[in-house]
């Protein structure tokens, strides 16, 4: 292709303290279970990060509300950041690999996830 193209590069944060380590087939189907409970006007996922655990945390009135733990490797601050589910679930599924690393650098700027070849912004929401 040809043509001028914007330097995206400056956009994508380097490495972060906070690093979360997961298993990625049991992130992916925790938060498909918690996009269930998605509607227009209650998107948003709240994801707890704590040194051993991952809190995944859905509420939406009239339909019900989800809370599940799972295990994980977490490196940094305790923290909690909003995200919609289907942007997660969109970069953890083109993935093969059993963990996955995200890069965490505070409730309100972006996560990233890295592989070679493979670099995925996600955009925290407000929740």
């Amino acid at each position: 292709m040809e043509g001028e193209f914007p330097n995206y590069s400056q956009y994508i944060p380097g490495a972060g303290k906070n690093k979360l380590k997961v298993n990625r087939r049991d992130l992916l189907f925790s938060l498909r279970r918690a996009g269930i409970l998605s509607t227009s006007d209650y998107l948003g996922v709240k994801l707890s990060l704590n040194k051993n655990s991952i809190v995944i945390y859905k509420n939406t009135p009239q339909l019900g509300e989800i809370k599940e733990e799972l295990d994980c490797t977490y490196s940094g601050a305790n923290m909690d950041i909003g995200f919609n589910p289907n942007y997660l679930i969109d970069a953890l599924k083109n993935l093969e690999d059993e963990e996955v690393c995200i890069d965490f650098f505070g409730p309100e700027k972006p996560a990233v996830v890295r592989k070679e070849n493979y670099i995925y912004l996600i955009l925290p929401i407000k929740i």
